[in-house]
């Protein structure tokens, strides 16, 4: 028994002085980098905006009578929203159209003194500025009077409703806001190194995690010249045709550009697949394969994503490299790797 302790004893130490000095070869796939078409696409995140929202508040004061309407209704242009209390206004209404009316006869007498020479231009032109007056009182009567009937300017839906029946308002008040959706547009913040190449945006457009499969095309419609106090700078765009889709406001969508990279004075951008590309404080980099199969360590600047989910590189890479695609966090410089072939396509799984 002592005698065959020994000898496993032996056998674990020589397989202990076998494997010391023997180095790991980690495997790993590579990939070059992919020269752009000329195009990048930045995505960015929007919000669906209604074209316009508008506060509508009465011209005068008054009790509210009755409110016509609540949140969420569908309105018309020249419907009846709400309507003020009118007996006061009925009143000095018809107050007015009585004077207005008899001096309209007084001054009807005038004017046929004044053509048979009986009495003076004087006389004539008071009588004439006196009837004008009491007109203008009247249609000022009339028309305080019609105020007290509100009415949509638009199509839309109602947003809020802010007073209720008996309540007191004064001119202006907002007694409700409204939605108008006969057309929609898309908000979205585009940093300064967006902004800065905005003469070469070429297209737009945008898509919803509820409808990832569909892309609604957009026209630009605007760009704040001066950035917010996040740096951002606010870009406007309105679906290029008359069909929304799903899109509704205050819907959250992913916005892309496509930005035009082709001039003579544009590094060239290659592509890369994401998880090719690691971080380290903020910097990222990539794991390229030398000569003697070691790898290092080479910085990179990302600009963006192209339309296929790839990182778009527009630095720190001449395309000439092979980088490790995978893994890229288990690395270390200098360390020497094995680099695997490509699958056979006719081999799916490397089974044979």
């Amino acid at each position: 028994m002592r005698n065959l302790l020994i000898v496993m004893l032996l056998l674990f130490i020589t397989a202990c002085g076998a494997k010391k000095g023997e180095q790991t070869v980690r495997s790993v796939r590579t990939v070059h980098p992919q020269a752009t078409n000329g195009e990048s696409v930045k995505r960015l995140s929007g919000v669906v905006k209604e074209a316009r929202e508008i506060s509508l508040g009465f011209k005068t004061g008054g009790a509210i009578e009755r409110v016509y309407v609540k949140e969420g209704d569908y309105v018309s242009k020249g419907d009846t929203i709400a309507c003020l209390e009118q007996d006061d206004y009925r009143l000095g209404l018809d107050a007015a159209q009585i004077q207005y009316e008899q001096m309209k006869s007084e001054f009807s007498r005038i004017e046929k003194l004044y053509r048979a020479g009986s009495i003076s231009a004087n006389e004539y032109e008071k009588a004439s500025a006196g009837l004008k007056q009491l007109e203008i009182q009247y249609n000022a009567n009339k028309n305080k009077f019609d105020y007290t009937t509100l009415v949509s300017p638009l199509d839309g839906y109602i947003q809020t409703v802010n007073y209720e029946k008996s309540e007191m308002l004064q001119a202006g008040s907002p007694i409700v806001t409204i939605l108008d959706m006969t057309r929609i547009k898309i908000e979205t913040d585009i940093p300064a190194s967006i902004y800065m190449k905005r003469g070469e945006f070429t297209a737009f457009t945008c898509s919803s995690p509820l409808e990832p499969d569909k892309t609604y095309p957009l026209n630009l419609v605007s760009i704040n010249r001066k950035a917010s106090s996040t740096q951002l700078y606010k870009m406007v765009l309105a679906p290029a045709g008359t069909t929304f889709g799903i899109l509704t406001a205050g819907m959250n969508v992913s916005v892309e550009i496509t930005i035009d990279n082709t001039g003579s004075d544009k590094q060239t951008e290659y592509l890369l697949p994401v998880n090719s590309v690691a971080d380290s404080a903020g910097t990222p980099y990539v794991w390229v394969v030398s000569a003697d199969t070691t790898v290092k360590r080479v910085p990179v600047t990302i600009s963006g994503v192209d339309a296929s989910g790839k990182l778009i590189i527009s630095s720190g890479l001449d395309g000439t490299e092979q980088v490790v695609r995978a893994g890229v966090n288990a690395l270390t410089p200098g360390e020497k790797v094995n680099i695997l072939p490509e699958a056979d396509e006719t081999n799916v799984g490397g089974l044979f």
